[in-house]
């Protein structure tokens, strides 16, 4: 089964063509690594497979439903189904560890239903057990704020578990931590993951990482997938031309949007 399906997606930010017809298509339980060079598209994609962008034109398929015909109680659907991992961590930093994690079951139940002392007993079970897998049940009652980088990210791990989801986007989860930390942050994602036969597609810079933990690399460039094939079956050189050369979308020749021609 498909968990991911993009055909000809594209995405424009006034004149600036970013995603310039991307198809990829993403297995159920495959670890993908997203890579490319800063300013390549790879976010802009990632953040339109759960619409917190709008891609243009194109169509993405998550599970068999075409996102874009989804508004209001769809689109909160899609948003828990799909789990993101963010460079910045995204946590409140002057509540306490355990709240942070309660929030992953916002898409379950209301805001109030999330906070701490309304929370259902069964919910802060499972909050506690997030935080366990991660290992850092004894820092519950800490700010989050208190934590060091590679246990915030861990935090936020154990968000995503809460929110108990089929798919999860990692958008550079180890690139604002040093690489001891974030070493030890990819393992603990893949584990989990792999424990649940999630879907994983993760973005890294770091090209040994990539070919260590992805069972299957994608390439972007300017706007496109450039390579796609096992981890292993790529040479750091091959990658490393991802990095160079006309690589960025904003080092293109501007194309406004109505000289693009219409899809059949």
């Amino acid at each position: 089964m498909l968990a991911i399906e993009a055909k000809g997606v594209q995405k424009y930010f006034g004149a600036l063509h970013v995603l310039r017809g991307i198809d990829l298509s993403i297995r159920s339980g495959e670890g993908v690594v997203l890579l490319g060079a800063n300013g390549c598209g790879k976010s802009t994609f990632m953040r339109c497979l759960n619409r917190l962008e709008t891609h243009d034109r194109g169509t993405i398929t998550i599970e068999g439903q075409a996102t874009e015909t989804l508004h209001g109680k769809g689109l909160r659907d899609l948003r828990r189904h799909v789990g993101y991992v963010f460079q910045q961590f995204n946590l409140v930093p002057n509540i306490s560890v355990f709240q942070n994690v309660l929030f992953g079951a916002l898409g379950r139940r209301s805001w109030a239903g999330s906070l701490n002392l309304l929370a259902p007993a069964a919910e802060r079970d499972r909050a506690m057990a997030c935080l366990e897998r991660v290992g850092l049940a004894d820092k519950a009652a800490f700010r989050a704020s208190q934590l060091s980088g590679g246990q915030q990210q861990r935090v936020a791990i154990a968000r995503m578990l809460m929110q108990d989801p089929a798919i999860v986007i990692a958008d550079e989860p180890i690139a604002s931590l040093d690489p001891k930390a974030g070493r030890e942050v990819l393992e603990l994602l893949w584990e989990v993951v792999s424990e649940r036969g999630l879907t994983v597609l993760c973005t890294l810079h770091q090209l040994d990482l990539a070919i260590e933990f992805g069972q299957r690399i994608v390439g972007m460039k300017a706007g496109k997938v450039h390579l796609d094939g096992p981890g292993k079956s790529f040479s750091r050189d091959e990658l490393n031309e991802l990095y160079h050369g006309q690589a960025r979308v904003d080092a293109l020749p501007l194309r406004a949007p109505s000289l693009e021609p219409a899809e059949a």
